[in-house]
């Protein structure tokens, strides 16, 4: 979200930061003391704003250029400062369409946080709902590509697995070729389900369960293919009923298995999980003894698509770190390459 100031003189623009910066409203500046002639430009600028505007014009001068920045875009909230010269014109300016109405001299006292914070959430929660519409509308479409595609890729690999049948094992260049069809299916098929994963929008479900039983049920769950790579998973908790949602920990817990699984060596590997509580928040540690993630790697890890391995898609800590977001919680990562990894979560408690 932009912060506007325009026509604010430089002590009164100071005042204004100063007051939204003590109650932890930190927006960027987009432009500072515009001159009159540019103000109509500005007013029709496409982002989300918070825009302060210095009044030096008549009421029906200032609702002009209000009206054509909400007929141009709608997503402005307009807070009009007036001059102590115009005190006792406020009611005039009642009607151009500004959310809220300051005084030159309440800039820095309570009365002006007083008019301006509902005005900020305001703005802030139509932002959100926005992003929140285009998220339906991606993962809807993300949800309909993968299904057309799905299809016709089973019958694909449906197709070579009977043709498999019919091949005599000696040939050796036939049976190279569907192996790879096989194996790029299965590829196709992993890819858009994380892309589905990446992208689903579920509704929270705060239920009271054991988590010392969550992780054991994760382990009985990748039980196949932590034998299949003689890897050893420990579990520990120093809490037990916890009220959060499952589902939502289930799947990204999961998650995390599965990236640690990968990155075992066979052989050796070690996974450890580990819960407990502080200062009102899930605190859940993900370990192994894996390949690691070198310094310079560690910035991006998060990053949809961004792997250090060709056999990676790159979306699992992504998907990740979008889970714990969605959830208001906090996600980190340490790692000594070749030594240990850590993932550290951290989620609030439900009450």
């Amino acid at each position: 979200m932009n912060l506007l100031l325009l026509n604010i003189p430089n002590e009164l623009a100071a005042g204004i930061k100063t007051s939204l910066s003590s109650v932890g409203i930190e927006l960027h500046i987009v432009i500072d003391n515009t001159a009159n002639p540019l103000l109509t430009q500005f007013f029709e600028n496409k982002e989300h704003d918070l825009v302060f505007y210095f009044v030096n014009q008549s009421a029906p001068d200032v609702k002009g250029l209000i009206d054509a920045r909400l007929n141009a875009i709608g997503r402005a909230a307009i807070v009009l400062v007036l001059p102590q010269s115009f005190k006792q014109l406020t009611a005039e300016y009642l009607s151009t369409g500004a959310l809220a109405i300051v005084q030159e001299k309440e800039v820095g006292e309570f009365l002006f946080l007083e008019k301006v914070i509902p005005v900020y959430y305001s703005l802030l929660r139509e932002l959100n709902a926005e992003k929140q519409d285009i998220l339906i509308y991606i993962s809807k479409a993300i949800q309909y590509f993968s299904h057309e595609i799905k299809n016709p890729l089973t019958n694909i690999d449906l197709s070579s697995s009977e043709l498999k049948t019919e091949i005599d094992p000696s040939n050796k260049l036939a049976n190279k070729f569907l192996y790879f069809i096989e194996k790029n299916c299965q590829r196709i098929n992993d890819v858009l389900t994380d892309s589905v994963a990446l992208m689903e929008i579920k509704e929270r479900s705060i239920t009271q369960f054991d988590i010392r039983k969550l992780f054991i049920e994760l382990g009985s769950h990748f039980e196949h293919q932590l034998l299949d790579k003689i890897i050893t998973y420990k579990s520990q908790a120093s809490i037990s009923q916890i009220m959060a949602d499952k589902p939502f920990l289930t799947q990204l817990l999961g998650q995390l298995i599965k990236n640690s699984i990968e990155a075992c060596p066979v052989q050796g590997g070690l996974i450890e999980i580990t819960g407990s509580t502080k200062n009102k928040e899930i605190i859940i540690c993900i370990q192994d003894n894996g390949r690691g993630i070198t310094t310079e790697h560690l910035p991006f890890v998060f990053n949809p698509f961004y792997s250090i391995s060709s056999r990676s898609r790159g979306l699992g800590l992504s998907i990740a770190a979008d889970l714990v977001k969605r959830q208001g919680g906090l996600i980190s990562l340490e790692s000594d390459p070749g030594v240990k990894t850590c993932v550290f979560i951290s989620i609030p408690i439900h009450n």
